[in-house]
């Protein structure tokens, strides 16, 4: 007992800490990283499934590729170490506790962590990147036909 009391992490930010290094695997890594930064930077809250297909591709895809969704959107969810909920009814997915966004805007060297305006800069190069795929109008027809049938 007293070895597991001896280490116990002492602060909140080590806590997470913890949680975020068990991430494993590059590519996760990044998507989680994009994943934090679309949740903290968005204006409004962000539903699941627009969270799956913004952190789906990167600045150096030409074409939307639906193959590169992410299958299992709740297995990275499960990775972020409860950091991130969603909510079962909305869809609705947010971070777990106003401290988490505290620590992600810190700056004392873990990966995760960004500053506000590298949140927004990553969300409008997206947005231009995604405005500018070649295939770009089929998938805003598809969107809206999407929406169209949930009402």
């Amino acid at each position: 007992i007293r070895l597991v009391l001896q280490n116990l992490p002492r602060s909140l930010s080590e806590t997470y800490n913890r949680l975020l290094n068990r991430i494993e695997g590059v590519e996760r890594k990044d998507m989680i990283q994009r994943m934090f930064k679309w949740i903290v930077c968005a204006r409004e809250p962000i539903h699941l499934e627009e969270l799956r297909e913004a952190i789906a591709f990167t600045l150096e895809d030409l074409a939307y590729d639906s193959g590169k969704l992410p299958t299992d959107l709740n297995r990275l969810i499960r990775a972020c170490g409860n950091l991130v909920v969603v909510d079962e009814e909305t869809q609705i997915i947010q971070l777990a506790h106003h401290t988490v966004q505290q620590y992600l805007l810190q700056q004392d060297g873990s990966p995760f962590q960004f500053t506000i305006k590298d949140a927004n800069v990553m969300a409008g190069e997206f947005c231009v990147a995604y405005l500018s795929f070649a295939n770009f109008e089929s998938q805003v027809t598809r969107y809206a036909e999407n929406k169209n049938t949930d009402m």
